[in-house]
């Protein structure tokens, strides 16, 4: 009987023993936003939690809401971890993070990146909303060469897409192996958009006098993070020159889930020793049938146009403070864009760009594009705020 007590004993202080551990495990926060956040990607540091990250880094995890047991996509990234969270303006949030043996299901919409040295060195992006594309140094050589298929310019494409699932290498398959094109609509979206010379939709460079100066395509990449979450890379430029001044240019850009914009972080060097005040960011203006439109104080710089029987809106949206804008009208191809000077933090500027189609059916008018840039300069300037419960 002794023994059988014993044994009921022992068998007590292992449960609860597991038990005790199993609530060591789990991890609570708690996030509370002030405005609406469709999809807010919330960052908890290894500051925040040092424990999670000593123990389980880069491991599974099982991350839920606590009232409803609803399922939250994450991503680890260097000392952050992500999550995927919808706030409703004012709503509070009690999230439950976990240690798990199984890992986590492979999610159908994602942020991607990827170079595409089958298609002269470009280098593609995406996630649920937009996809973009630059050019690389394939494309450089083929113009300087004197050689068709080329394109020379550090410009930034739009993919106009209305799927949430990835296209990228769908549509560049299409383009090289198929009697298809992405410059055509088959259910998914196409590549209508006009680069050319200009910055495309938000791309870089330097403003000074009556001039943009600028970069041509990229000479490296580098792939930091790949989705699910948040897509980062980075892209180095070779120095340029804008009258006295030397430029070089490095960009990291990343792309999170469920927005329309990328955000740029650039980072250059004055080589020849000047005192760079800004950099300058830019959307083209086609042929200038859009409509611009334009709010300083909440920083975002816009566009609505028409283009290939439909419309497309494209914005620069920025944070920082600004040295000035100018939409800038030329009668040379590719020169028509919408300007804005921003000033740099150290060596530092940066802003977001992006773009929203008509037949993607979310943002469908020059007022809804309006009033989805308000929101997002208010997200921006408003973002969650996370409490550790434990």
């Amino acid at each position: 009987m002794k023994n059988l007590l014993s044994i009921l004993c022992c068998f007590i202080f292992i449960i609860a023993l597991a038990s005790c551990k199993n609530s060591t495990d789990e991890y609570k926060i708690k996030v509370t936003s002030s405005v609406k956040h469709p999809l807010a990607i919330i960052s908890v540091s290894k500051e925040d939690l040092p424990e999670l990250f000593d123990r389980y880094f880069e491991g599974n995890l099982s991350v839920v809401e606590k009232d409803s047991d609803l399922v939250i996509t994450y991503q680890w990234m260097d000392d952050e971890l992500l999550l995927g969270v919808s706030l409703e303006a004012g709503e509070v949030k009690s999230i439950s993070i976990m240690p798990s043996s199984d890992p986590q299901s492979e999610q159908k919409i994602s942020t991607f990146a990827r170079f595409v040295p089958e298609r002269t060195d470009d280098f593609a992006w995406e996630n649920d909303k937009v996809a973009f594309r630059t050019y690389g140094p394939n494309a450089r050589d083929l113009v300087l060469e004197g050689k068709s298929g080329g394109t020379l310019s550090s410009g930034i494409d739009a993919w106009h897409k209305k799927v949430d699932y990835p296209i990228i290498d769908k549509w560049y398959d299409k383009e090289l192996n198929t009697p298809g094109t992405y410059h055509k609509d088959d259910g998914e979206g196409a590549d209508f958009y006009h680069v050319g010379s200009s910055r495309g939709v938000g791309s870089s460079g330097f403003w000074a006098g009556d001039t943009l100066f600028a970069a041509v395509n990229f000479t490296d990449y580098e792939i930091l993070e790949n989705g699910p979450l948040r897509t980062v890379f980075r892209l180095h430029y070779a120095p340029y020159e804008a009258n006295d001044l030397k430029i070089k240019e490095t960009k990291t850009i990343s792309i999170d889930l469920g927005s329309h914009f990328s955000k740029y972080e650039i980072e250059f060097e004055e080589m020849n020793g000047k005192e760079l005040p800004y950099l300058t960011a830019g959307i083209t203006l086609h042929e200038k049938k859009g409509e611009v439109f334009v709010n300083p104080e909440q920083g975002y710089f816009a566009q609505w146009e028409p283009m290939s029987g439909t419309e497309i809106g494209t914005a620069i949206v920025v944070t920082s403070p600004i040295e000035g804008f100018l939409e800038h009208v030329s009668e040379h191809i590719d020169q028509s864009q919408l300007l804005v000077n921003i000033r740099k933090n150290k060596n530092l500027v940066s802003y977001f760009a992006g773009f929203a189609w008509d037949q993607a059916g979310e943002i469908t008018t020059r007022s809804e594009w309006e009033k989805s840039l308000l929101e997002f300069s208010e997200r921006l300037k408003n973002k969650p705020k996370i409490e550790i419960l434990n």
